[in-house]
Formats: C-alpha cells, sequence, structure tokens
C-alpha cells in the first residue's frame, strides 16, 4: 500500500492505543482516515453485531450479507474516511469515532461497520488538517473506494 502520509495525513497510532495519542491530535477542521496497515483479513472478517446496538432508536448493525457485498468491491487497506467541519475539530470528531467503537453511544454512526470487522482495534488512523474538508474526503473516496464509506443508514 502507498504511504498515506503522500496524501499529506499524518499517522497518530493503532485504535487500540487511542487514549495514548488523542492528545496529540488537532482541534482545527480536517479529514480523518482508519487505514489497515499490512493486517491480513480473511475474506469475510464480521461480527454480527456493532458495539453499540441502538442510537435513537435505529438498530446500527448492519447485517455480514450487506457487509460482504460492500467487501467485495472495496479498498480493504483504506478502510473509511471521516472529515469534520464547524464546530468539531479533528480530536473531538475522532475522539467519538473510538469511544462509539468500545460501545459508547456518542454522535458517530458513520464508518460504523469497522466495528464489526475482526481485529479493529489494529487498524490506525490518521489525520489531515485542510481548509476544504468535504472536497477532501469526496476526492480521497472516489480514488480509494473505502470499505466503510459504501454502508448508508
Amino acid at each position: 500500500m502507498e504511504d498515506f502520509t503522500k496524501e499529506g495525513f499524518k499517522h497518530v497510532g493503532k485504535i487500540m492505543e487511542w487514549k495514548e495519542w488523542i492528545n496529540t491530535v488537532p482541534t482545527n477542521i480536517g479529514v480523518y482516515a482508519i487505514i489497515n496497515k499490512g493486517i491480513v483479513l480473511k475474506s469475510q472478517p464480521f461480527k454480527e453485531k456493532s458495539p453499540v446496538l441502538f442510537y435513537n432508536k435505529k438498530p446500527l448493525s448492519y447485517s455480514t450479507e450487506k457487509l460482504k457485498k460492500a467487501w467485495e468491491t472495496s479498498n480493504h487497506q483504506v478502510l473509511y474516511i471521516g472529515k469534520t467541519e464547524g464546530k468539531l475539530g479533528l480530536k473531538k470528531r475522532i475522539s467519538n469515532l473510538m469511544k462509539f467503537g468500545e460501545g459508547e453511544n456518542t454522535p458517530h454512526r458513520a464508518g460504523r461497520s469497522i466495528w464489526q470487522i475482526e481485529n479493529c482495534k489494529e487498524f490506525n488512523i490518521y489525520y489531515c488538517v485542510c481548509d476544504n474538508p468535504e472536497d477532501k474526503k469526496k476526492l480521497l473516496i472516489k480514488k480509494y473506494n473505502p470499505f466503510a464509506n459504501k454502508q448508508k443508514n
């Protein structure tokens, strides 16, 4: 896989270590990504349930069939690309994503299919401070075809 830092991103660490590095993430707006750096995943690496089962009474787990279908046509290295704008900076948005992955009912439903992948805590987080997060996110999704950006609510 290409080094994602060539896209202007900074690597901060593994998901499982997020509490150790979260304070190094800036509060600026920008784009962030979940990257699989060399973990070999089986062809159908999915758990049945999301760590957060409901948000506003809506079920949050995807069916394994839906996940398998998206997996077949997705990038298995660049797994998710998210953005933050307005008052929520990178630090807060990434923190919400990590807390959601631990089962806390935080406002970060986007990318939640990541948490149904076996070994998801081994994945890495990258971020990029930028002035136009929406445009950068769209360009990166088009270029990399990330798995977790395929699912819609």
